[in-house]
């Protein structure tokens, strides 16, 4: 047994370094795999000073002198015990057990290279690594594989993608199936398989089991690819089922660009056309449809050229904010959402070259989700959640076939805002079986035809960013969803994982299907604590898919992600700081928060009198211009007749295996053919029987979707509190989290004001063009508001719960209420005396912020003075605000003094002085912003009205105070502004003090 402590010390200095060289920092979270390929083993070498060709025996030695080789079943005991100490310690601190890993990994490589997957055949050359006895090796690799494994996906998950995401995990043959998924297949193969995702219409981003992918590489390999190194490895049949799960974890994280073909470095493929929907709620139902591009170099911003009917037009292609690696029109809003649908999309890019989206008479649209997006796919799998845009001359069709597919529930509207005349949209559609008869099913509808025939789904709820995808908040766990229509019964088992790596899982609950083929379960209902879970769907004893989740709230924060977290302070010295865009705080007078610490001020503080009665008139914004028309397809296509046309070789009259992808000449549509002239013959009788085939999942007999079953009951407070368990990060995170409860923009710019001027939130913004980029939770404060205490920033529920308890003891309450029926609003009625003593040197009592707040805060002028300008160029059709009627109006160019907004559904606003104009700049700006200044600079009066009888401050609706003058007249009630009678927002409970020194900064 290994136990001097020289032995421990070479190890880890040779596991830090493994860890090193297999799992490096990553640009951007990717699937990693203990896979170690030569120039790795070169690398590590060099790192530990020894020669390339005796690395491999030289991890074996300095691995195997750490394990009891004269135990039967507890030789790798000493590893679990670091393993369970790693597990208690710092989150960031490298895997104990890499290098032993690695070596577990070099033995089924060296297997899979020569006989294939076989006990033995792993075992024995295992203990020709390490030493000792193949059968005590054996044992003893048995009672810890998994939990070693195991850790290693679990530092992978605690990094959050920064050294990759995990990779190790197997169903069957478990042992040896864990290295096995990392050593099969080499980095040049696993991208060869983008060909394959492609070849097969698969959605970037699937989950699919690998049950239901390895029929489909088997059709693959059939067809071609034979005798490629794939090839030969998809012949060994005991390899198939490791091989297909590595295709599936690929598919998970696949970004949709194949790189596969190495002839011109992955260069040839340019990419694909697709169209993306967003289903807006607020202000009102709204479709939006746009482009959306799977791109070559997705990061990097640049020029295009967009074929419409005059001709080719210049356009921005820019990276897309909601999904990863993907592109969208810098204008979206560019193209008319009828031609959109109806016209061919062609773009020209510099980088990926032409790339065209043909018309359909079906749009189907499948949830990503990595975003709140719907993003068209031309095959649907099994359980999907689709929405579908249908021509009018297809939708009788249709409904028939989803009445066969889909759960009961689903709707259609055909007046929809945004929606063009002559479509029908239908929504909450979820696909649960296969029609009853596949050869009769229309081309317009065989994207709804499932290409696989089982699925195990977590689906709902509000997920959490993160790189691996498997994080919900524990107030809105996923809904589980297991469908399979292969006759046989199974059992859907939930698992609690628990805290400990190589203790027992703990098995939650289980459902039957009962032969229905389907089970459906809002997790929910289970009311689930903060912890590591899995479901798997079970078929006899097999295991037929496993999905591991986790659930988290601001009670088990991400100590990781807030290690990160650079915390943003805000200086009053640089006037972009109103708008949370100016230098960090280094001067006198600085904002975190609630936090205000203020330089002293001279004299009196100015202040102004408010306008006393609302002095403009709403009126709704004018209509923004048409988008250009596509060119339209030639009259005659499969697009207005529904026929469509493929070329395909003649059948063989001989039992031809291989099935063939064809695509539709016209729309492109592809539909997969049999060789095999006697199959097809069948099928052609099958299809004119009088009877008809029964799907095996009757859909009629399942429960409907409840109404409104669209995660609607996502709250402002499960958000926030998802906020607080991130503690802050990119912008992105954030708006993962704020667009499941709303995707539209406007949406989320309401949302993050709302909490800055809470004093929940801190946001910096770009100096250059007012961009929010970074986002962090605020410090843990209780605001003084004069009526009462208020909570803002950081607090988890168990420090709400010591407040309670303190609060009690002085016989006063801690209550909640909800302003709006938005955000909870906790708050005491202790005193602030009484506050000051039980609160913590990380609690603030901040008795005055809102006015403190505001006596600091530069005047307006000075901010605009302060704002990002760039020279005037061509800016297309815009709007400028008309502050009497509080709208958008047409403008003909930006010639004048104004605030302007160029764009359609992705606003750009601009600011344009007297000086401005002399000189021939224009300034960047925020749309509060924009409207304020209007306000003053158009009409000589500050666009609020104040009513000091009912402490109420007044905006126009859409037009919010902007940054941090919000902020001051916020803190100062600890009220979220309301909206009023739809045309207004008002803050209530605002002193006259703090509305005098507002208007008077909005004035100067």
């Amino acid at each position: 047994m290994a136990t001097n402590r020289a032995a421990w010390q070479e190890y880890d200095r040779w596991n830090a370094v493994v860890a090193d060289v297999l799992f490096p920092e990553l640009d951007r979270p990717a699937p990693v795999y203990l896979d170690v390929e030569d120039h790795e083993i070169e690398e590590i070498g060099a790192r530990v000073g020894v020669n390339a060709d005796v690395v491999v025996e030289r991890l074996g030695e300095v691995v195997g002198s750490t394990i009891d080789r004269n135990s039967v079943t507890g030789g790798f005991k000493d590893h679990i015990e670091r393993v369970r100490h790693w597990q208690n310690g710092p989150q960031e601190a490298v895997y104990p057990a890499v290098a032993a890993l690695a070596t577990f990994s070099l033995a089924a490589e060296q297997m899979a290279s020569g006989d294939g997957l076989s006990s033995s055949n792993y075992y024995g050359r295992l203990a020709n690594l390490l030493g000792g006895s193949k059968g005590r090796l054996h044992q003893s690799y048995m009672k810890v594989a998994e939990p070693l494994w195991a850790g290693l996906n679990l530092w992978l998950d605690r990094l959050d993608g920064r050294r990759g995401t995990p990779t190790a995990y197997a169903l069957g043959k478990r042992f040896v199936g864990l290295p096995m998924s990392q050593a099969l297949v080499r980095e040049a193969d696993r991208r060869r398989l983008e060909q394959f995702f492609v070849d097969f219409d698969l959605a970037p981003r699937s989950d699919i089991p690998a049950a239901e992918i390895e029929p489909l590489l088997t059709s693959w390999f059939r067809r071609e690819h034979q005798t490629s190194h794939l090839g030969k490895l998809w012949a060994k049949a005991s390899l198939r089922e490791r091989f297909a799960e590595v295709a599936a974890v690929e598919l998970r994280s696949w970004d949709g660009i194949d790189t596969s073909d190495e002839s011109d470095g992955g260069q040839s493929r340019a990419g694909r056309a697709l169209l993306a929907l967003r289903m807006r709620n607020f202000p009102k139902q709204h479709v939006q449809l746009f482009p959306f591009f799977l791109v070559k170099e997705p990061s990097t911003a640049r020029s295009a050229k967009l074929a419409v009917d005059s001709g080719d037009v210049a356009v921005d292609l820019v990276p897309a904010v909601e999904v990863d690696r993907a592109m969208v029109l810098g204008d979206g809003g560019a193209v008319d959402p009828a031609s959109l649908l109806g016209g061919v999309l062609t773009v020209r890019d510099s980088a990926g070259g032409e790339i065209s989206r043909m018309p359909r008479g079906v749009v189907v649209f499948r949830d990503d989700d990595q975003s709140s997006l719907r993003i068209e796919t031309t095959q649907v799998l099994m359980g999907d959640d689709i929405v579908i845009l249908a021509l009018d001359r297809s939708t009788d069709r249709l409904r028939q076939m989803l009445a066969d597919v889909a759960r009961p529930g689903w709707t259609e509207d055909v007046s929809r805002s945004g929606l063009p005349e002559g479509w029908t949209l239908f929504e909450n559609v979820e696909i649960l079986a296969r029609p009853a008869n596949e050869s009769g099913v229309h081309n317009d509808l065989r994207a709804l035809i499932p290409l696989t025939s089982s699925q195990l789904k977590l689906t709902g709820g509000l997920s959490l960013p993160g790189a691996s995808r498997n994080r919900w908040h524990s107030a809105r766990p996923p809904h589980v969803r297991a469908i399979s229509d292969s006759g046989s019964e199974f059992t859907v088992r939930l698992l609690d994982l628990g805290g400990d790596l190589s203790a027992d899982d703990v098995v939650v609950d289980e459902w039957t299907d009962d032969g229905s083929g389907s089970v459906l379960v809002d997790s929910a209902e289970l009311q689930l604590d903060d912890g590591h879970y899995a479901v798997e769907m079970v078929v006899g004893s097999a295991v037929t898919a496993r999905r591991e989740f986790s659930l988290h709230s601001s009670e088990t924060r991400d100590e990781v992600q807030w290690s990160r977290i650079d915390p943003i302070v805000h200086d009053l010295g640089d006037p972009l700081a109103v708008l949370g865009a100016g230098r960090p705080g280094e001067g006198a007078s600085l904002v975190q928060g609630v936090l205000v610490e203020t330089a002293e001020i001279e004299g009196p503080v100015p202040a102004a009198t408010p306008p006393s009665a609302v002095w403009w008139k709403p009126r709704n914004d004018q209509a923004r211009p048409k988008g250009f028309n596509l060119r339209a397809p030639e009259v005659g296509t499969c697009f207005y007749t529904g026929a469509h046309r493929f070329d395909l070789p003649d059948a063989r009259r001989d039992n031809d295996p291989r099935r063939y992808v064809s695509a539709c000449t016209q729309c492109g549509m592809k539909k997969t053919f049999s060789g095999s002239y006697y199959r097809n013959a069948t099928q052609y009788a099958r299809r004119h029987e009088a009877t008809e085939p029964t799907p095996r999942i009757d859909v009629r007999s399942l429960p409907p979707i409840p109404a409104g079953d669209a995660d609607q009951g996502i709250s402002w407070d499960v958000a926030l509190d998802a906020l607080r368990y991130l503690g802050g990060g990119p912008m992105s995170a954030l708006e993962r989290v704020v667009r499941q409860i709303e995707p539209s923009s406007l949406f989320l710019t309401e949302f993050v004001a709302t909490l800055e001027a809470l004093g929940h939130l801190e946001v910096r913004r770009s100096a250059d063009r007012l961009v929010p980029e970074a986002w962090e939770i605020a410090p843990t404060a209780i605001v003084d508001t004069r009526a009462d205490r208020v909570l803002a920033g950081y607090w988890p529920p168990d420090l709400v719960a010591d407040l309670e308890e303190h609060c009690e003891q002085q016989r006063r309450t801690v209550s909640t209420a909800r302003p709006g029926g938005l955000l909870t609003r906790t708050s005491t009625d202790a005193s602030a005396d009484e506050l000051a003593d039980w609160c913590q040197e990380d609690v603030l009592l901040a008795r005055s912020a809102g006015y403190d707040l505001a006596a600091q805060l530069p005047v307006l002028s000075a901010v605009i003075t302060a704002l990002p300008r760039v020279p005037v160029t061509s800016h297309g059709e815009v709007q400028v605000f008309d502050p009497p009627s509080a709208r958008w109006v047409s403008a003909f160019g930006v010639d004048t003094v104004g605030a302007y907004r160029a764009g359609r559904f992705a606003s750009t606003y601009y600011i344009r002085t007297e000086n401005d104009v002399a000189a021939g700049t224009i300034a960047v700006a925020t749309a509060y912003l924009a409207k304020h200044w209007a306000a003053v600079t158009l009409t000589g009066k500050p666009l609020i009205a104040y009513s000091e009888k009912h402490s109420a401050l007044v905006v126009p609706l859409g037009a919010l105070l902007p940054g941090m003058y919000q902020r001051a007249v916020v803190l100062d009630s600890g009220i979220a502004p309301e909206v009023v009678r739809r045309q207004n927002h008002a803050y209530r409970d605002v002193s006259a003090a703090v509305a005098g020194r507002i208007t008077y900064l909005l004035e100067n």
